[in-house]
């Protein structure tokens, strides 16, 4: 019996130290959502979400993704982190509705970004191109987006 009570110790003990030191290392993506009638201090989610795409950059890490809903942002979206190889950060427009109309993305220095679903236009000098990729940056996919009535380069490299 106290054989078996050691093996019981040891095998607890064993599952209780990789709960300490492996689950907190363990990532789950997180899904948030933007509206034109949302606001930037709701949390984000489907039933309260945040007014601006760029709020949603403030939280995404690796693995995440940001339903974008149809509408007119009069923003340039600058993502604050690099996804994974694993895990690309997400900048969706809702599946099912007209894609959202915004300003452009400025990806500088990040990897493992995907930018799907946004139509993309200006017509001022403010920004040159619909997109913006610099050299340091890489693995970013930019799918299924319509990008008109820019100045420069639809998206530059």
């Amino acid at each position: 019996m106290q054989n078996y009570n050691s093996k019981f110790k040891i095998i607890f003990l064993a599952i209780f130290l990789a709960g300490i030191f492996v689950l907190p290392r363990v990532s789950w993506a997180a899904t948030y959502y933007v509206s034109t009638s949302g606001n930037d201090n709701n949390p984000g989610t489907q039933s309260q979400p945040w007014q601006t795409i760029q709020r949603a950059t403030t939280l995404m890490v690796a693995g995440d993704t940001v339903y974008v809903r149809d509408g007119l942002y009069n923003e340039r979206v600058t993502p604050r982190n690099s996804g994974t190889a694993q895990s690309y950060i997400n900048y969706v427009g809702y599946p099912g509705e007209a894609k959202p109309v915004m300003r452009g993305f400025g990806v500088v220095n990040r990897r493992y970004i995907r930018i799907i679903g946004f139509e993309i236009t200006h017509d001022s000098a403010t920004y040159n191109h619909g997109i913006t990729v610099n050299s340091a940056s890489d693995h970013i996919e930019v799918l299924d987006n319509y990008i008109h009535d820019i100045l420069g380069h639809a998206i530059r490299w």
